[in-house]
């Protein structure tokens, strides 16, 4: 079945082109304001978000969103796009940030490559080389030991981790897309951060190492 994405954009115009674009590969649904977006987050796997609405900022529906269905993919589109906001949309829980005027394809393809590893179908291996990988994958999956899965873009390694993943028996899978992390938000998005620590610590966070966990 496929992912079913969130639009949240107050312009009906661009509201439009959004779910044109992403309703060839998902479900798509749409929302002009916070409210209405808070009221249809659940049960979506990603999620368009505009970060000026009407009834609020849209950065306040990031962590909502993260609790109502977990793991959702976030992107936020914004004409207001800064460093600063895009680091604090990140800091919340935000997988990519995109400035407008978004390249609608570039849009698809991404929800399609952060999205397409979640499907439950087996990988499939027919060559000898594939059918190694998955074996070897098989045998590391219930050790206790970190394992890296290399190779050029496109090969498949996201889909390999989440197979490792899913015969283990760890929690839930965390991914993080470090090419979209910011210099200055590393530590504060790996690590953690103390309440008042930098401008804008308004409570204490955990990181994802250790969100990660099991």
């Amino acid at each position: 079945m496929p992912a079913a994405i969130l639009v949240v954009e107050d312009n009906k115009k661009l509201r439009g082109l959004f779910k044109e674009a992403l309703e060839e590969h998902f479900i798509v649904r749409t929302a002009g304001t916070l409210k209405q977006a808070a009221d249809s987050v659940y049960g979506c796997q990603g999620m368009v978000l505009d970060l000026q609405l009407p009834d609020g900022d849209g950065l306040e529906l990031i962590g909502h969103a993260r609790r109502a269905s977990p793991g959702c993919v976030i992107i936020v589109v914004t004409a207001y796009g800064t460093v600063q906001r895009a680091v604090e949309a990140l800091r919340l829980g935000a997988s990519d940030f995109m400035e407008k005027p978004v390249d609608l394809e570039e849009l698809c393809n991404r929800f399609l490559e952060l999205l397409s590893p979640y499907e439950e179908a087996e990988v499939v291996a027919r060559s000898p080389g594939m059918s190694r990988i998955m074996s070897l994958a098989r045998k590391v999956a219930p050790t206790p030991f970190p394992v890296l899965v290399s190779g050029p873009t496109g090969a498949g390694k996201e889909v390999i981790a989440r197979s490792i993943h899913k015969w283990s028996k760890r929690k839930e899978f965390i991914s993080v897309n470090c090419a979209a992390v910011p210099d200055e938000l590393a530590d504060s998005l790996l690590f953690g951060h103390t309440k008042g620590s930098f401008t804008g610590a308004t409570e204490a966070k955990k990181g994802l190492v250790a969100v990660a966990d099991e």
